[in-house]
């Protein structure tokens, strides 16, 4: 298939850094949801090791200031 030069359109500069932006805010949406994942894991891993209720919150929330300190 060879390319038609006619029929190909460059893209605006407005389009494209529009989709660079939806691109953006789709990558970081998935960072918080590995991020909500990974956070899950951790919690059920350190209560069925047999940690007391209270231990677990606190080591999910130790991760949970170490994300919120390296994000900003």
């Amino acid at each position: 298939m060879t390319f038609n030069w006619r029929s190909h359109r460059p893209r605006s500069l407005l389009s494209a850094a529009l989709e660079n932006r939806q691109l953006y805010q789709a990558r970081e949406e998935i960072e918080k949801f590995k991020f909500f994942l990974s956070l899950m894991w951790q919690g059920f891993e350190a209560y069925f090791s047999g940690l007391h209720p209270f231990e677990v919150r606190l080591k999910l929330a130790k991760t949970i200031t170490n994300r919120c300190w390296r994000s900003s």
